[in-house]
């Protein structure tokens, strides 16, 4: 025979339903709390991993740009000087100019290959270096290049003109020699200017660098 519950075993059935829905509605908002804290955590996490690895290329690149501009302003500055004592160390500059190709198709490199992706660090830090970087003289420094390398093509059709003309008339010789020294003294004008832009480039790059390691660990690497 089934009895039929009391007024007491429904409510102490009711309180123990009514106990359970609400553990569960607990247990429920605890978990959905953590599992949020944790994924905060990780996104945060990932994201400052990912800042790091950005920061490592972004100094890697600009330091390596840094170094290959002091490479090429110091060739730059022996051409200078080879060009101050010519003709005596004429010879001395077809033994510069191979560096100075060297180094100039690295920087190429770099800004065509990993520029783009090494400043992507400032999508994630504010920087008053960066915004300077492509506006500094960036088209008079293309042009000062462009000019000095016509100087220098001229500057080799006049010397081997004249280097023809050696056994021939000698107001031949001088019209030569005269072209010579003009556009070794053009070369010398675009050296100037191109070793006054390069020492503002390389002072912007090593500024870039110390502003990253200053800013990136301090602000945004605290995981």
């Amino acid at each position: 025979m089934i009895t039929k519950p009391n007024k007491m075993d429904l409510t102490i059935l009711s309180s123990a339903l009514i106990g359970s829905i609400a553990g569960s509605i607990l247990t429920f908002i605890v978990t959905f709390f953590q599992d949020r804290a944790r994924f905060r955590r990780e996104m945060k996490k990932q994201t400052h991993l990912r800042i790091l690895e950005k920061a490592e290329k972004a100094v890697g690149y600009h330091f390596t740009y840094y170094t290959k501009l002091i490479e090429m302003q110091k060739v730059f500055e022996v051409i200078r000087g080879a060009l101050d004592e010519y003709p005596d160390k004429a010879y001395g500059l077809e033994a510069i100019f191979p560096k100075l190709q060297e180094v100039s198709a690295i920087i190429s490199k770099l800004q065509n290959d990993y520029q783009i992706e090494a400043n992507s660090i400032f999508l994630y830090i504010e920087s008053n270096v960066f915004n300077d970087w492509y506006n500094n003289k960036i088209e008079d420094l293309t042009n000062c290049l462009v000019q000095f390398k016509a100087n220098h093509n001229a500057f080799d059709d006049s010397f081997a003109q004249y280097q023809q003309y050696v056994n021939m008339e000698w107001i031949q010789q001088d019209d030569a020699w005269k072209n010579v020294v003009k556009y070794a003294g053009n070369m010398q004008v675009n050296i100037n200017d191109i070793l006054t832009i390069l020492k503002g480039y390389i002072q912007t790059s090593k500024d870039i660098v110390e502003e990253i390691r200053m800013k990136v660990p301090k602000k945004h690497l605290v995981i």
